[in-house]
């Protein structure tokens, strides 16, 4: 089954987020500079977003809980130390979790699911 189109979209946010804020992170590094003291956490935190949004494209219910998670995140962590973009944040949460939580959405990832195994 294809992805709808707001899921497709939804990865592709994703994907597109995780491959740009790594190749910042690791900009300095590539030219020669070095990397930041906490080049390491935030590579992992974008690259989540990277790896979120393949799985989300493959289908995996996990991948819509997390991925709702890590914006979720990042929402808190914008509210501490950028007041000016919570909103925007908080609406892109609410998208996302729109999208990723309706009725086309949930029969995309239920679709992927495996089939339950019992006694034979």
């Amino acid at each position: 089954m294809k992805p709808p189109l707001a899921i497709a979209g939804i990865s592709i946010l994703y994907i597109a987020v995780g491959v740009a804020a790594c190749g910042n992170q690791l900009w300095p590094w590539i030219a020669g500079r070095g990397l930041p003291t906490d080049a390491g956490w935030i590579l992992a935190i974008d690259g989540l977003a990277l790896v979120l949004g393949v799985f989300l494209f493959l289908g995996h219910n996990w991948a819509r809980w997390a991925a709702v998670a890590w914006i979720g995140g990042h929402v808190i962590g914008t509210a501490f130390y950028a007041r000016s973009q919570l909103a925007v944040h908080v609406v892109i949460f609410a998208l996302i979790a729109y999208a990723l939580f309706r009725a086309d959405a949930s029969l995309f990832f239920r679709s992927r699911a495996p089939a339950p195994t019992g006694p034979a």
